[in-house]
């Protein structure tokens, strides 16, 4: 049987103090739940990555944003699917921040990422050595 693969688009959203914008997912339900990441999603067929961070940054939190250049892409593999991860560099162009589609978001520099839980795939040392942040 074929694993089914995902391709998903990961915005690290500054603002203009450099602060870094995540978001944490409901604790409540689905897989990775209460576990914090940078907001994004999956692609849609036919649609850029660029396309996607931007519709989905919309959907879950309410805000525009202006995509920048790739940092890193990350594959990984659970038990009953496989994502690639492309995280882009993204600035916050505007809109009132509202979890739309996140439990909560919040502001943090970069030196502070260590103190929130994210999942495996963000945090595994070979993603680690390769980000930028």
């Amino acid at each position: 049987m074929k694993v089914p693969h995902k391709v998903v688009g990961a915005a690290v959203i500054l603002n203009a103090k450099n602060q870094i914008l995540i978001a944490q997912r409901n604790p409540e339900k689905g897989m990775l739940a209460g576990l914090w990441e940078f907001p994004g999603g999956k692609q849609e067929p036919g649609e850029t990555l660029e396309a996607c961070l931007q519709r989905e940054i919309r959907e879950e939190l309410g805000v525009a944003v202006v995509v920048g250049r790739r940092l890193v892409s990350v594959a990984h593999a659970y038990t009953h699917f496989r994502i690639t991860i492309h995280a882009f560099e993204c600035r916050y162009r505007g809109g009132r921040l509202r979890p739309l589609g996140v439990d909560a978001f919040r502001w943090i520099l970069p030196g502070e990422l260590n103190a929130f839980a994210f999942p495996a795939a963000v945090t595994t040392r070979e993603t680690r050595s390769r980000s930028p942040l």
